[in-house]
């Protein structure tokens, strides 16, 4: 299990828009997948092929089960979580 996964909540804020640009830098994760409300700084890192934005609210039930159904696909990754 040696593939990374960093998975940030509150991308969308001013600390989780830099923490977004600073996980893309950082060699560490092979991917990055970030929670949105659409803010063009951290939108714009969706380009990466490492990184992937999910518009979400973690307090809505059918946001939260769709977001795991997402995170399926990182199964045999290790999953880094920043919560923000």
């Amino acid at each position: 299990m040696n593939k990374k996964c960093l998975f940030i909540t509150g991308a969308s804020g001013f600390v989780g828009s830099h923490a977004v640009r600073h996980a893309l830098q950082n060699e560490l994760y092979d991917f990055v997948v970030a929670t949105d409300l659409v803010n063009p700084k951290t939108k714009s890192a969706e380009n990466e092929q490492k990184c992937q934005f999910v518009q979400a609210d973690l307090t809505n039930p059918e946001d939260y089960a769709r977001l795991r159904g997402h995170l399926e696909r990182f199964r045999d990754y290790q999953i880094v979580v920043w919560h923000l």
